[in-house]
């Protein structure tokens, strides 16, 4: 975030709770862009890490008579789309 982007996050939200999380967030993730893609949102409310809980791959696969690993090969395919399409513009970390 550049040094205007935190004076446009001013305009937006003028309170030093707001410039001070886009500072955080830009100190740590340069590339992040939280006020380009999540304008209505006050900065203190964007998630800081999101955790990603596998579970029903095997009961989806069984539901759809495959076998259960079928359903965890999936699984997996579906959180590397997550992951590749993540938004490190807003979010800090995901596990």
């Amino acid at each position: 975030m550049t040094m205007n982007s935190v004076h446009e996050a001013h305009s937006r939200f003028d309170d030093p709770a707001a410039i001070e999380s886009y500072a955080r967030i830009s100190a740590r993730y340069p590339e992040a862009r939280p006020q380009e893609l999540l304008p209505d949102i006050h900065p203190q409310r964007i998630p800081r890490h999101v955790a990603v809980i596998m579970d029903g791959n095997g009961r989806w696969a069984k539901q759809r008579g495959l076998k259960r690993t079928d359903g965890h090969a999936r699984g997996e395919d579906a959180l590397f789309d997550v992951i590749e399409g993540e938004g490190d513009e807003f979010v800090g970390g995901l596990d």
